[in-house]
């Protein structure tokens, strides 16, 4: 297959940076990784989208009603706070704690892959990055794993308004249950994961066993590895399985959730994986020239992080300009204001000069 060039575009906005600082797992993680990819002039290979947090009727998508009022309660969160039973029924506590403005910080987090599965479907770009989501424990009744909100299963439903078939691959060291469990029935939705599974570590999820239920039997890929896989092993691995489900399967469009706490060196992770093996798993799929959104994850080591989405995002360093204000001055130069409706896009130019930034305006 010939290659072609790829179009790329990169979800951001003052907003989603801002909410998804407040995360208290990764708190202020965002913008230090913002403030990397800008360091190294990666912002100016990309064409930037501006997202917009996601509607109700987006959220509905995959979480229940119930969950989301409770989240509407919550708007004043201080450290005197009192974790309720109700609170605790819906998956807020222990690993998901409580936040101000707590409806508001998922729809915002989940606007950005919103804004991603836009991106794809008007043809905007080939590949839509969103470092900010990636939330993939998240279930439909509750929070789970530092997850708020399934970011990923949104982004995906959105996807199938255009692409029939969507292949979802995992890379984080955690098994991705929450969005396997949202799909264990789909035959239009392929879920293929490769995790650490070790006895008590978290998820607890993601044998081989676990194949997709009636409808979805033979949709759902797990491979489950040793702690320490190293990027031999996944490199392995990912060659072997990748291309036969992708082959078998014949996804319309890819999704991948790049958690990088399989990294040496991840508090948390337990994983072996250098940069060299994450990228050569991006790659692999790249080459397929797919349309695909890249998201973000796990990662509690933000710098070993900002390494890896720096990698991802483009090969070649440039020169380091650690000045955020440079940023928001190109987007100041150019904005396009797209209105999704149904089929029809309405684009007014507010510069005619610069066609780098797009607002979508739901």
């Amino acid at each position: 297959m010939a290659k072609k060039t790829i179009k790329s575009c990169y979800i951001w906005d003052e907003l989603l940076m801002a909410e998804s600082d407040r995360l208290p797992a990764v708190a202020k993680r965002a913008s230090r990784v913002q403030s990397l990819i800008v360091s190294y002039s990666l912002i100016n290979k990309l064409q930037v989208v501006n997202s917009t947090p996601a509607l109700y009727e987006d959220l509905k998508l995959f979480h229940s009603e119930i969950y989301l009022d409770h989240l509407k309660i919550l708007q004043k969160v201080d450290d005197d706070y009192v974790i309720g039973i109700h609170d605790e029924e819906f998956g807020l506590g222990y690993d998901c704690q409580p936040v101000s403005d707590m409806y508001k910080l998922v729809s915002v987090i989940a606007g950005g892959s919103v804004a991603a599965a836009k991106s794809i479907i008007l043809g905007i770009a080939d590949v839509a990055i969103n470092w900010f989501g990636g939330w993939h424990h998240a279930q439909r009744f509750c929070a789970e794993g530092f997850c708020y909100v399934n970011d990923i299963v949104i982004c995906i439903e959105k996807l199938r308004l255009k692409f029939k078939k969507v292949l979802y691959i995992d890379l984080d060291v955690h098994h991705g249950n929450g969005v396997q469990d949202a799909y264990n029935l789909s035959n239009s939705v392929f879920t293929l994961s490769i995790h650490k599974y070790e006895p008590g570590f978290y998820p607890g999820t993601g044998s081989v066993d676990e194949a997709g239920n009636l409808t979805g039997k033979g949709y759902t890929c797990n491979v489950p590895l040793h702690e320490s896989y190293n990027d031999e092993t996944m490199e392995y691995v990912f060659g072997k399985v990748f291309h036969k489900v992708y082959d078998s399967f014949k996804p319309d469009a890819i999704v991948v959730q790049c958690g990088a706490d399989a990294l040496a060196g991840d508090p948390m992770g337990g994983g072996g994986l250098t940069i060299k093996g994450y990228c050569t798993c991006v790659q692999n799929i790249l080459d397929k020239q797919k349309p695909t959104v890249l998201l973000g994850g796990d990662n509690l080591k933000f710098i070993i992080e900002g390494e890896t989405i720096k990698h991802k995002t483009d090969t070649e360093k440039q020169n380091q300009i650690s000045t955020y204000k440079i940023f928001k001055e190109t987007l100041c130069k150019g904005r396009k204001k797209l209105s999704f409706k149904e089929n029809n896009v309405l684009i007014n130019d507010e510069s005619p000069n610069n066609n780098d930034v797009y607002n979508f305006i739901d």
